[in-house]
């Protein structure tokens, strides 16, 4: 209470992991372990511009504004549900949590699955609670403020579909099993589409800054392990039987050329107008070049 320092205090987890919030094990400032002058990125993150590759060492990093100077990067990572490592309420603890990591030597966050966290528990698609979206704003504000950057990487079974309300957000039967259907399913991409731009295509309530367009985000990654075949075990869960039956040169569950008009157009006369054309049926798509 009252700023004290917290001692063993185990968080509520699941029956495999033990969440312990310990402030005893942080380093303290100025002291043997504290290397956070050592990590050569500029406080705040993004304030000697973005992160680019080296003007002259394409197997270096730098900031924008110095970048003849190589940088290197220690990532940490957080991978959130409800029950397992989420963030704290205590605005307080997230940034005491952060300046540790910046005495540890971290210059970047790796956000792995936010909305493993930020959904659980709720109830319908795109659903952000103001409390955590608040709570996610401070915590990305004082990473950039202690010179740390940013890579945020989207959740990619789940995406933004309603968990119906379950402890740990998990996609109940009837919804899309999004990781590999992403990649033939235009309505997947839609609701990703969505879904992004609601959560991140935004202004920070801390920075003031779009988070997109923030210098101290380092990279987005659009979807984690993107194969289009990673979980495709003949179930029939992931992909539609006719599609995981098929091996072709691209790989299970490719569509062909046709399917693939067919499923984005569903009609000749939709095509046409898109594109200016005059075909009068789908064959007579022609078979674009190899390349």
């Amino acid at each position: 209470p009252n700023g004290a320092p917290l001692r063993n205090r185990e968080a509520a987890a699941g029956a495999t992991f033990t969440s312990m919030i310990d402030e005893a094990m942080f380093v303290r400032a100025g002291s043997a372990l504290d290397v956070e002058s050592l990590r050569g990125t500029a406080e705040p993150a993004g304030s000697n511009g973005r992160i680019i590759v080296h003007t002259t060492d394409s197997s270096q990093l730098a900031e924008a504004n110095a970048p003849t100077t190589p940088i290197k990067l220690r990532i940490a990572t957080w991978s959130p549900d409800i029950t397992y490592k989420p963030l704290p309420a205590d605005k307080g603890l997230i940034t005491r949590a952060c300046e540790n990591l910046a005495r540890r030597g971290y210059n970047a966050m790796r956000v792995h699955g936010l909305e493993m966290w930020l959904m659980s528990q709720t109830t319908g698609d795109f659903s952000f609670p103001a409390d955590r979206l608040d709570l996610f704003d401070w915590f990305l504000a004082e990473l950039k403020r202690l010179g740390i950057y940013w890579i945020i990487e989207v959740r990619q079974d789940e995406l933004f579909y309603d968990g119906q309300g379950g402890g740990r957000f998990s996609m109940p039967g009837s919804a899309p099993y999004c990781r590999t259907r992403i990649f033939v399913e235009q309505a997947i991409r839609d609701h990703w589409r969505t879904g992004v731009d609601r959560l991140y295509n935004r202004v920070n309530a801390y920075t003031g800054i779009n988070i997109l367009a923030d210098p101290a985000l380092f990279l987005f990654e659009c979807y984690n392990e993107n194969a289009a075949d990673f979980f495709n075990n003949g179930d029939g869960k992931t992909f539609p039987t006719d599609w995981l039956t098929r091996q072709g040169a691209q790989g299970s569950a490719a569509m062909t050329w046709p399917e693939w008009i067919v499923s984005k157009w569903t009609t000749i006369g939709t095509l046409n107008t898109a594109w200016g054309t005059a075909y009068a049926s789908f064959a007579n798509v022609p078979t674009p070049p190899p390349t």
